[in-house]
């Protein structure tokens, strides 16, 4: 069996990690933290209080089931997902904040009253590239690149 060493155990080499692995591979994961889970790991403070580092949003929760259905697993066994609202809340004052929506019209709303219309076309913009973007590459997104010159014994 051939060995591969995955460096990371973030949502990227934990990912890898499980193709390889359902692929046949033998696979070392390394990670300089005691925890796995990258930027989705816990911290605790010294009182006992927990934080998650992130990420505050994800995104293609279809690639992550897809990933658990390789591994005969059902990932709703394992994770929670909660569909928001409220994306993202941004604030540099008690009375100066920014809400970030699912939906991109409420969006722009939001934008348009923060910062006026012409900055809500702006982010509109960036929609529509990230959308193009998205679906040109969605492909290789959805599934990991076969893995060539490599033979598993």
């Amino acid at each position: 069996m051939t060995k591969v060493v995955v460096i990371g155990g973030g949502f990227g080499g934990l990912s890898a990690a499980i193709e390889l692995a359902n692929k046949g591979f033998e696979v070392d994961l390394l990670d300089p933290e005691s925890e796995l889970g990258g930027k989705v790991a816990r911290i605790e403070d010294s009182d006992g209080n927990s934080f998650d580092c992130g990420p505050t949003v994800v995104t293609l929760k279809d690639v992550f089931s897809n990933l658990f259905t390789k591994s005969n697993e059902n990932i709703d066994e394992y994770v929670k997902f909660n569909k928001l609202d409220i994306i993202a809340r941004h604030a540099w004052s008690s009375d100066e904040t920014l809400d970030l929506f699912s939906d991109p019209q409420k969006s722009f709303e939001a934008v348009a009253k923060f910062a006026g219309i012409t900055e809500a076309k702006k982010l509109s913009r960036v929609f529509k590239i990230g959308s193009r973007t998205f679906h040109s590459i969605r492909k290789n997104l959805y599934e990991m690149p076969e893995t060539r010159n490599v033979e598993n014994d």
